[in-house]
């Protein structure tokens, strides 16, 4: 950008050379251009400055984001974890078993849930087993 900018400058300064005869004129048209060409440059440091500290000041911002999403990451990856587990506790396992205890023999099995199903047979001691999904503390 800015070698186009000086390319720029010094054909503007070549074609007044050219075309302007009277050297006092000259001297003072450059000048003037010179003093001009200061102005703009100043602005446009001071745009490019201003724009790197912006740039400085989002890259400052995208490091603390990048920290909080890598917390966050990790807030949800324990969650995740911790429902699995309450899953698991709740329900015996992810595939929708039900871990059972025989009251009679204190023989373990899984039984898939069905919620229509109010009562099993024990694998182990052949006992009728009644189911209560709603655990109600009376039954």
């Amino acid at each position: 950008m800015f070698e186009e900018l000086a390319n720029e400058m010094k054909q503007f300064v070549k074609d007044l050379e050219d075309n302007i005869e009277n050297p006092k004129d000259l001297k003072y048209i450059l000048k003037r251009s010179e003093t001009l060409f200061d102005v703009v440059f100043s602005e446009i440091n001071k745009l490019a400055d201003r724009e790197a500290e912006r740039l400085k000041e989002m890259r400052k911002k995208q490091k603390h984001n990048e920290k909080r999403m890598d917390e966050l990451e990790s807030k949800m990856q324990y969650l995740d974890e911790n429902l699995d587990y309450l899953i698991k506790d709740i329900y015996g396992n992810e595939d929708g078993e039900f871990k059972i205890t025989c009251p009679y023999c204190n023989y373990e099995f899984n039984l898939d849930i069905d919620e229509d199903e109010v009562e099993i047979l024990c694998p182990e001691c052949k006992n009728i087993i009644e189911l209560d999904w709603n655990d109600d503390e009376e039954n």
